[in-house]
């Protein structure tokens, strides 16, 4: 999985400036917070988390 690097935000920057990791989101749809330097966690929009859950439900109905 390729990321883009104006989508990551450390941990301690997240827990110290969250309205940034929101602005992130409003602006991208999401954004990745890393623990000890490597991704862990997704922050999504609800409309970035309904596509995803619209892609999942048509790949376990076997595309169809």
């Amino acid at each position: 999985m390729t990321l883009d690097t104006a989508l990551l935000v450390p941990m301690t920057e997240a827990n110290q400036n969250f309205s940034k990791v929101a602005r992130l989101v409003d602006e991208s749809g999401m954004a990745v917070i890393l623990k000890n330097n490597k991704p862990r966690y997704m922050v999504l929009s609800f409309s970035e988390y309904d596509e995803i859950q619209a892609a999942r439900e048509i790949h376990r109905r076997g595309g169809r």
